[in-house]
C-alpha cells in the first residue's frame, strides 16, 4: 500500500536561514535520486546509482536521522512531498524484484525517503503514526536484505518518537501506541538476535507489553528466532522460542473466534518445529 502523504501535520514555524539551506540540499540531493531511479529500467538485470550519488547516499545514512534544525513550514511540505513520492517509487520497484543488488540499494533509497518524512512530521502530531508504520515496514525490508546498520538506526529513531508520544499530552490512541510499542521491541528482538545476542534478545522479549489477544509481529519474531537457532543447532534456545511463537498462535486463535486458516498454517510450523527442538533436546540429554 503507498504511503500517504500527510500535509496537514506538517508543523508551522519561524524559518531559519540555515536550516533552510541544509533542507534544500537535502531536497536537491532526493530529486536527483529520484530521478536516477525512475530512469532505471524496472526490467533491467539491475539498479544503479552513479558512484557520487551512492557514496553521498551511505553518507545521509550514517548520519540518521536527518538534523536540519527548525525549518520552515514550506521545506517540511516538500519534504513530506518528495518522501511520499521517493516511498511510493521504492515500494514499488521492490515488488516482484529479486536482484540482492538492487533490493540493498532500493532500501537505502527508501530509508532516505522515510527519513524524510520523520523531519516533516513533528514527534507528537496525529501523522506520527504513519511515520512509524512505515518505520516498521522499513526496518523489516532492511533486516530481510542484511541492511542491519540502517535497520538500527531507523529503530534508534523510533524509540524517540514513541517516547514523545508517551509524553504526549494530547489525545494519543493509546491502543494504537501499545502495539507500536510491541513491535518496536520485537523488532529490536530480532536485530539482537541477528547480532548475535541472544542474551539481549531475551531481555528484550520480557520487556514486550503483554497482549491478551497475542500479536502477529510477535508470533512472527519468535518463529524467526527460533527457526534461526534450530537451524544452527542451538536445539534449547530453540524450543524456549518457538514455544513462545505457538502461545501467541493460541491467544491468535481464540481472540479471532473464527477459522483463519493462514493462522492455523502457521501453527503447524510452529509445532512442528517445536518438535524437532523438543526431541533434539531430549536427545542430547540422554
Amino acid at each position: 500500500m503507498p504511503f500517504q502523504s500527510n500535509h496537514s501535520s506538517v508543523h508551522h514555524c519561524d524559518t531559519i536561514p540555515a536550516a533552510m539551506m541544509a533542507g534544500e540540499v537535502i531536497l536537491s540531493f532526493a530529486d536527483e535520486i529520484q530521478k536516477q531511479v525512475q530512469a532505471s529500467d524496472c526490467e533491467g538485470p539491475g539498479l544503479h546509482l552513479d558512484e557520487t550519488t551512492g557514496t553521498k547516499l551511505d553518507r545521509y545514512l550514517s548520519q540518521l536521522p536527518l538534523l536540519i534544525g527548525t525549518s520552515s513550514s514550506s521545506i517540511r511540505r516538500r519534504f513530506d512531498h518528495l518522501g511520499t513520492e521517493l516511498w511510493n517509487i521504492c515500494t514499488q520497484r521492490m515488488t516482484g524484484r529479486s536482484d540482492p543488488t538492487s533490493l540493498v540499494l532500493l532500501c537505502k533509497v527508501k530509508a532516505l525517503a522515510w527519513a524524510m518524512l520523520d523531519v516533516a512530521v513533528p514527534d507528537r502530531s496525529l501523522g506520527s503514526f504513519g511515520v512509524l508504520d512505515a518505520a516498521f515496514k522499513l526496518v523489516k525490508a532492511c533486516t530481510e536484505n542484511d541492511c542491519i546498520a540502517i535497520s538500527l538506526k531507523v529503530i534508534e529513531a523510533v524509540a524517540i518518537r514513541l517516547d514523545a508520544l508517551e509524553h504526549s499530552e494530547a489525545d494519543v490512541d493509546r491502543a494504537r501506541l501499545h502495539r507500536c510499542n510491541v513491535q518496536y521491541y520485537m523488532l529490536r528482538v530480532h536485530l539482537a538476535w541477528l547480532q548475535g545476542r541472544p542474551d539481549i534478545a531475551d531481555h528484550l522479549y520480557l520487556r514486550v507489553p503483554e497482549s491478551s489477544t497475542g500479536n502477529h509481529c510477535v508470533l512472527d519474531v519468535c518463529f524467526k528466532v527460533g527457526s534461526s537457532a534450530l537451524s544452527g543447532g542451538q536445539h534449547g534456545i530453540a524450543a524456549k522460542w518457538l514455544e513462545r511463537g505457538w502461545k501467541q498462535c493460541n491467544l491468535l486463535i481464540h481472540a479471532d473466534g473464527e477459522c483463519d486458516v493462514a493462522l492455523n498454517d502457521k501453527e503447524l510450523l510452529v509445532l512442528h518445529a517445536l518438535g524437532g527442538g523438543i526431541l533434539c533436546v531430549g536427545l542430547f540429554k540422554c
